[in-house]
């Protein structure tokens, strides 16, 4: 999954990973979901 722009609460801007999950203000904390996400046994759905 990609990680993305978004809209936080609030109206300020920052990150997610994922279409689902908790928004970040900085890409750096997105990116630490992510490879928690990943080492916790996540894998990309194929198709």
């Amino acid at each position: 999954m990609p990680i993305q722009r978004t809209t936080l609460k609030g109206g300020k801007k920052g990150w997610k990973w994922g279409d689902k999950g908790k928004g970040y203000p900085t890409k750096k904390q997105a990116q630490a979901q992510q490879r928690a996400a990943y080492a916790s046994g996540y894998k990309k759905k194929v198709g």
